[in-house]
Parts: C-alpha cells; sequence; structure tokens
C-alpha cells in the first residue's frame, strides 16, 4: 500500500513538474517571442536591454548598421515588429532588414540609416494604460524616454522614420498620426486595420457580412481589441482609421497589403486605402505577390527615397 502511494506522489509530482516547465516556457515564450530560425551574418548589430522599474517593464533592442560613412548620421529607423516575433526579427535572414540592405546595395546613391529595433515581448500596444503584463503608460514612455534615449545614443537630433509590420505596422501608423513631427514617413507592411468597431456587436457582424468576411478569426481580433482597450473611446483614440479623420499634420505614409495575406487583412488594408483617399491623405500604396511577410521592392524603394 505505501508502495503504491508513494508511486502516485511520484506521479503527481512528475506531472506537476512538466506543468511547471510549460508553463514557464510559454511564459517565457510570451514575454520575449519566438526567436528567428536563422540570423543573418552579414548584419551588423549591438544588442541592449532598457529596464524601467517602476512600470516593471524590460525593452529589448537592437541596433542594426553596416557602413555608415557619417559617424553622426542624422536621421534614424526605428522596427517594430509583429506578434510572436522579437528584437531580432530585424536581422532575420527571411525579414525586411536583410532586403533593406540589399536593396542599398543595388541602390548605391541611397544612404544607410542605422536601424534601431525594438520589442517589449510576444505581443504589445503602445498606448497607455496598457492591459497585463505592462500596466504601464506606453505612448508616454515611448515618446518621453525610449524616443530621446536612442537620439542621445545615436547622436541623432534629425528625422525618426518608423517601419512596422503586422500589429507592429498598427503601431506605426498610431504613433506616426500621433506624432507627425517625431515621425515623418511611416511603412506600414501588411499592417491590422479594423475599419469599424469591435464594441458594438451588430455593426461588426454586419461590416464582416458586407466584406464577405465570415473566418472565425474575426470574432478573435475582436475579442483581442476589447480586451485590450476596454472602452471605445479609448480604442478611437489610438485605432488609426480614426486618428485619420483628425484635422492635423499627416506623416507620409507608405502602404502595404499582400496578395497571400491573413483573412480579413487585405479587405482592412482597402477600406484604409479609402479613407485616405477621402481625406486627402498623402500616401503611396502597393501590393505584394508574396504572403503576410513581405513587401514589393517598389514600396519600399520608394520609402528610402523619401527618407533620403
Amino acid at each position: 500500500m505505501k508502495g503504491c502511494r508513494l508511486n502516485y506522489i511520484l506521479r503527481d509530482a512528475a506531472f506537476c513538474f512538466i506543468i511547471l516547465i510549460c508553463f514557464t516556457a510559454c511564459q517565457k515564450i510570451f514575454l520575449e517571442g519566438l526567436r528567428p530560425g536563422k540570423i543573418d551574418k552579414s548584419i551588423n548589430y549591438d544588442r541592449g536591454t532598457l529596464q524601467f522599474d517602476e512600470e516593471k517593464i524590460k525593452l529589448r533592442y537592437i541596433i542594426a548598421k553596416n557602413v555608415i560613412k557619417n559617424d553622426n548620421p542624422c536621421d534614424f529607423i526605428i522596427y517594430l515588429h509583429g506578434i510572436g516575433r522579437t528584437e531580432l526579427d530585424w536581422v532575420d535572414e527571411k525579414s525586411f532588414g536583410k532586403r533593406y540592405y540589399l536593396l542599398l546595395k543595388q541602390n548605391p546613391q541611397l544612404k544607410e540609416l542605422p536601424v534601431v529595433s525594438i520589442s517589449f515581448g510576444f505581443v504589445y500596444v503602445i498606448y497607455n494604460e496598457a492591459p497585463e503584463p505592462f500596466k504601464a503608460d506606453l505612448e508616454h514612455l515611448f515618446i518621453n524616454e525610449i524616443v530621446p534615449y536612442f537620439r542621445k545614443e545615436l547622436k541623432c537630433n534629425g528625422k525618426i522614420h518608423l517601419i512596422g509590420h503586422s500589429l507592429g505596422g498598427f503601431n506605426a501608423l498610431t504613433l506616426s498620426l500621433k506624432y507627425p513631427d517625431v515621425f515623418s514617413n511611416v511603412l506600414a507592411i501588411s499592417p491590422f486595420i479594423m475599419p469599424f468597431s469591435p464594441f458594438n456587436e451588430e455593426e461588426y457582424r454586419n461590416s464582416l457580412r458586407g466584406l464577405g468576411l465570415r473566418d472565425p478569426s474575426m470574432y478573435a481580433y475582436q475579442y483581442w481589441i476589447k480586451e485590450a482597450y476596454k472602452d471605445e473611446k479609448n480604442w478611437n483614440n489610438y485605432n488609426p482609421y480614426c486618428i485619420i479623420d483628425n484635422k492635423v499634420k499627416k506623416p507620409l505614409i507608405f502602404l502595404s497589403s499582400a496578395a497571400n495575406d491573413y483573412p480579413g487583412f487585405s479587405e482592412f488594408i482597402s477600406c484604409f486605402v479609402d479613407k485616405l483617399e477621402k481625406n486627402n491623405v498623402a500616401f503611396f500604396y502597393d501590393r505584394s505577390e508574396g504572403p503576410h511577410k513581405s513587401v514589393s521592392d517598389s514600396l519600399y524603394l520608394s520609402f528610402l527615397r523619401s527618407i533620403q
């Protein structure tokens, strides 16, 4: 009897240990994101972290630069990754960093700018009163502490340009539309866009039907937005589709969609394009023939020429 009880205890202890390992691993992935499969070794970069003890936040970053002819670069780029990625996404062998340096090599008249790629974790949106695990005013932190830190680090008092992919594209559009004097050009690659209110159930469902969207993921988007932003007013203050209506200065927008994108992305981006045209906002738009994580060379080059 004692032997059987001991076996049960050992079994339960082993099970709890496995659960603890799984929880720790998942928590690590949530907080840090998934490391790229293969790093492009031709890209030179330095890694670092910024710890904000009061907000209990750690920002991880890389500063990527190959050959900087000017020791005191005037401008630089900030890259914001999508869900599940890390700051190393920029130097992933299949990501936009490799394409950036290849285009520069093919177009020697273009000047290389250093790129700061940042990450707060697996998934985040830059706004005040951010939800768990942050519990922080990420917008104020980003503008008032993070941006000045990298200006000082790079000795840069010039312009800052944004590149964002997927949810990072959403963040990049939000920041550039709210702070056009700080971010003058933004390249949003397959950005997450929501052209109608997820807080109005009837409007949401009818709008989805009107666009011919019946994929279950549409309701996952709705749930996520409601959980993150809590109320419609807060959502409207940070949703690029709503901010674009504000009668204020706008950044120059470069917008990309993909032929083989995730459900809803192409349709929502198309709605955003219509909104940009309606508001007479200056923008460049192109469609990649690839998957969600792709951008056309012509649009990328237009962005790089603009930031010169």
